[in-house]
């Protein structure tokens, strides 16, 4: 290694020529043995030449600069002192610096100190056989996604994020899970562009001679249905709504009798989908008049009247004596009434039962 050092006199101007006015000594910090030049080892007593003298390194290139190289391959790691020392008359310079050496070389104390965590050359840190490159295809798809990511999510749709709120997001995500039937995100799906697009399929939906007031027609429609009322024990559904009565278990609604005849009407009580009502529950009760325009009624049969026995499969039955068929002969319109509860609205109404009382031919 070099030791070099620069000397000015009193004026500040470099002194040249001066390297026998020079000494140089190393002292070794552990133990504060000093080198002695004679042979290159350090001791603490019998020094044959303590001291060394600088050469000038170029009165020309670079005037006041002197150095000593110095051979320190075998000299022990540690910390080092340079005493530099100049006198020639009234110009006296002294000095000192200092060097740390690790395996022959100087080194930074420092970063020799971290190096000792390393057990062997970095060259030997490669991967060995077991080792897995990173999928670096799978990670641009990551990025590009995340920068999709970024671009859908605009400031609106962030604020719907922030509504959230941190205590809510669970119960959010439940919640969501539970609506999110395989059903539902096949609808989802069909939202995509292609063959399935929304629009597509709801032009299909609409078909020929689509207008915009046919949602309009449509309301006006809707609106005139009965809700959908739900009683304590008992759901009415859509296709309740009205019940539809056949006679007899015959595909009509029409009851045939005879003036003054007597005999039991069989009711068979199903919904629009043709599905027997449970009346098991309800409170029946039977209203026939000569016209729907009449407040009269010209038969009326309350809930004792009725024969409950099969109403589990949606049949009942009603006995109509000689008082109640000594009418005048003509087609009457009857309807049969059940109740699940109190309210006007727990009643359903059934269809219109046509019932015909003809003259008997005989008396």
């Amino acid at each position: 290694m070099e030791i070099t050092w620069s000397i000015y006199d009193n004026d500040g101007a470099p002194v040249t020529g001066g390297s026998a006015s020079t000494s140089l000594k190393i002292r070794r910090v552990a133990g504060g043995f000093l080198l002695d030049w004679d042979d290159l080892t350090f001791k603490g007593v019998g020094w044959v030449t303590p001291v060394a003298i600088l050469d000038e390194i170029s009165a020309v290139n670079l005037p006041g600069a002197y150095r000593k190289v110095v051979d320190v391959a075998a000299w022990d790691g540690g910390f080092y002192q340079a005493i530099l020392s100049y006198s020639a008359g009234a110009v006296v310079r002294n000095g000192t610096g200092q060097f740390y050496l690790k395996d022959g070389l100087e080194a930074d104390p420092y970063l020799a100190g971290q190096a000792a965590n390393l057990d062997a050359a970095v060259s030997t840190r490669l991967a060995d056989a077991d080792y897995t490159a990173p999928d670096n295809t799978s990670i641009l798809a990551i990025v590009a996604y995340v920068d999709e990511l970024e671009s859908r999510l605009t400031e609106a749709r962030a604020g719907y994020l922030d509504e959230l709120g941190a205590g809510n997001i669970p119960a959010d995500i439940d919640t969501l899970l539970t609506r999110l039937t395989a059903l539902r995100a096949s609808y989802l799906d069909n939202l995509s562009a292609g063959a399935v697009a929304l629009e597509a399929t709801l032009t299909a939906i609409k078909g020929a001679g689509w207008t915009t007031e046919t949602l309009k027609a449509i309301k006006a429609v809707v609106d005139g249905f009965n809700p959908v009322q739900v009683f304590s024990g008992f759901s009415v559904t859509a296709s309740q709504q009205q019940a539809m009565v056949t006679i007899d278990g015959s595909a009509t609604a029409k009851a045939v009798f005879k003036v003054g005849e007597s005999k039991d009407l069989v009711l068979y009580v199903k919904d629009r989908n043709k599905q027997a009502i449970d009346l098991s529950d309800a409170v029946l009760s039977l209203g026939v008049k000569a016209s729907k325009t009449d407040t009269a009624m010209v038969i009326s049969k309350d809930d004792a009247d009725f024969d409950h026995s099969q109403a589990a499969s949606g049949v009942v039955s009603v006995h109509l004596d000689e008082t109640d068929t000594d009418q005048v002969p003509r087609s009457y319109v009857a309807e049969l009434r059940m109740a699940w509860g109190s309210g006007e609205d727990t009643i359903v109404k059934s269809s219109d039962i046509v019932l015909e009382i003809q003259r008997a031919v005989t008396d």
